[in-house]
């Protein structure tokens, strides 16, 4: 508030705009909606696990907890690339976008595969922090170790589909997590659900998601459509032209 000669800030500035109202809402709106179709999505793969009683009830809290944290560093650099292929395209810069997602990929990659290399080594371990239950944590670790293979997965798909995010495209990841997750994860949870005996079966859905997720993300990155979602328009009229 004091630097007012380089920084001023005053109720004028702070109107706003229609133009800039209508984009952050058409950029909003499909991700906060596959947000809430992924959180239903979630309650009702939690009604499936609830049937199989309390031990499984724990086992999967614990199993979500530590999936909190081994998702984050993937997420960030979902993030990261996001805001690096906005700031390019708007910039008009494809080539800075294609190296940063390649470059990004390779770091994500690696990380996903030190966290499999953590909870395949250190899944009780890990799961005993919660609980000395012996049962609890051997179908933790068991869960864990289904969910591993994913996060490869994860770490693929979030980078691709957090470039389409970060060029201007938010609907086609909507549609792609609402397939993903309602027409392929909750049917499978049912159906792994009646089909096998062991709880644990369920958290194949999940994997078998994400393995979707991930190819539906790369199939869309390399069709290069995104690259014409820019919203400054000069920036997207010369990127589309490369």
């Amino acid at each position: 508030m004091k630097m007012r000669d380089i920084f001023d800030i005053n109720l004028k500035y702070l109107r706003p705009k229609k133009e800039y109202v209508l984009q952050l809402t058409r950029l909003g709106l499909p991700t906060g909606a596959s947000q809430a179709v992924f959180s239903v999505a979630m309650v009702m793969v939690q009604s499936i696990v609830n049937g199989f009683g309390e031990m499984f009830i724990a086992s999967s809290v614990i199993t979500m907890r530590i999936d909190g944290y081994v998702v984050m560093p993937i997420f960030s650099f979902g993030t990261a690339i996001m805001v690096f292929t906005g700031q390019n395209m708007g910039a008009g810069k494809l080539d800075r976008v294609k190296q940063g997602t390649r470059q990004c990929l390779w770091m994500s990659l690696g990380t996903a595969a030190a966290i499999v290399a953590v909870i395949v080594f250190f899944g009780k371990p890990m799961a005993r922090l919660f609980t000395n239950t012996d049962e609890i944590i051997q179908t933790s670790a068991t869960i864990l170790r289904i969910l591993a293979a994913g996060y490869v997965s994860l770490s693929v798909s979030f980078v691709f589909w957090s470039v389409i995010r970060g060029a201007g495209d938010t609907v086609t990841p909507m549609w792609a997590l609402i397939i993903t997750n309602v027409a392929v994860r909750v049917p499978l949870s049912f159906l792994f659900a009646s089909l096998f005996t062991e709880p644990v079966s369920i958290y194949y859905a999940t994997l078998s998601s994400w393995v979707i997720s991930m190819m539906f993300s790369f199939v869309f990155y390399k069709m290069g459509k995104w690259r014409t979602k820019g919203i400054v328009k000069e920036a997207a009229e010369a990127v589309a032209a490369v």
